[in-house]
């Protein structure tokens, strides 16, 4: 790496200089989403197969609170059967989650017009708001409920 005038002329095989290295550490620090959802699928499937093994039988999935703190179940499903439909739902909650992000999504709500954002500096932080906000929201919304929900019928049973 060399330091040199910006004024003067590129040379034609110049190495990298210390502002390429300084440039590509500033690089945006993003969450990489994919491995966010294999995780959470790998966390369903566990759960799932947990609850069938070691909840055989009939599972109450619903219940009715009393009044005085007190609950009753009201509603019964079969574990193979609960555990699995669930296990589905999770699939298609994380495949939405999938569709929006690579379909543009973002793009769309988040930066609408490019050219307006990168041109007016004030937006900028708005649409970062926006591209946060959906990311937490599939996050807690398509990807934490499913495993939450197995998780409490294997408490609660």
């Amino acid at each position: 790496m060399h330091c040199r005038d910006p004024q003067e002329a590129p040379l034609p095989n110049a190495e990298p200089t210390l502002e390429d290295f300084l440039t590509m550490l500033r690089r945006p620090h993003s969450i990489d989403w994919h491995s966010v959802r294999a995780a959470l699928l790998c966390l369903s499937i566990l759960l799932a197969v947990w609850g069938v093994c070691f909840h055989p039988g009939v599972l109450a999935v619903h219940w009715h609170g009393l009044g005085n703190g007190d609950f009753r179940a009201d509603g019964w499903m079969q574990s193979i059967l609960i555990f699995p439909l669930l296990l589905a739902l999770e699939c298609f909650f994380l495949n939405l989650w999938r569709l929006f992000e690579q379909t543009g999504y973002f793009r769309h709500w988040g930066e609408s017009d490019t050219v307006l954002t990168n041109s007016l500096a004030l937006l900028s932080p708005g649409v970062r708001l926006v591209k946060f906000a959906l990311d937490y929201f599939f996050f807690f919304c398509c990807g934490l409920t499913v495993p939450f929900c197995e998780f409490l019928l294997i408490v609660m049973n």
